[in-house]
């Protein structure tokens, strides 16, 4: 698909010399959508605007790198760093598309147990990681792999959310093998 993009006229070191420019709408921190000019980069793969753009329409920017820069220690992340790139990443990022909601959006309307609720899960989890204990008891019981252990208590913990509606099995826990369909033979 071909689209044309109007040249925009400008003077680089007094020649002429035009751009292909658009006006992209960028949703801002508001939720509505801030109108920003942008030049277009025909060999470019990824889109970028500089931080004092981002900053004057106030459009969501990322500035961990530059302060890290500042500081002195551009490739190395402190925890401090760490903490306020999740932040910045619950805060700004959409991944359910442009009109849908934030991580942090998304758990603020979150639906939140219980201390009974609590309470009962854990009773259930105990009673699920008894049952699986017992249903196996074997000599080597001991001996279990870490592996193992580690899988028991997924299975534990799947059941107890089962059992109370918090999670819900739509399909088989181990699908299906894919198999090829035989393919003739060229002589």
């Amino acid at each position: 698909m071909k689209v044309r993009i109007p040249l925009v006229e400008r003077t680089r070191e007094g020649e002429p010399c035009p751009t292909p420019a658009v006006t992209l709408k960028v949703r801002d921190r508001q939720g509505t959508f801030a109108e920003v000019k942008f030049r277009v980069d025909t060999q470019a793969d990824v889109a970028t605007m500089p931080v004092s753009l981002a900053e004057k329409e106030p459009v969501p920017c990322k500035v961990g790198r530059q302060s890290r820069r500042r500081q002195g220690r551009a490739g190395a992340w402190s925890q401090e760093d760490q903490e306020t790139a999740r932040l910045q990443a619950n805060a700004l990022s959409w991944p359910h598309g442009a009109h849908g909601r934030t991580p942090d959006q998304l758990w603020s309307v979150r639906p939140v147990l219980s201390a009974e609720e609590c309470a009962g899960f854990l009773a259930s989890l105990a009673g699920e990681q008894e049952a699986l204990g017992s249903a196996a008891e074997r000599p080597e019981e001991n001996a279990l792999s870490e592996r193992e252990k580690a899988r028991r208590q997924r299975e534990a913990i799947r059941r107890a959310l089962v059992a109370h509606g918090i999670f819900y099995v739509t399909r088989r826990s181990i699908p299906l093998p894919i198999t090829l369909r035989k393919l003739t033979k060229i002589p």
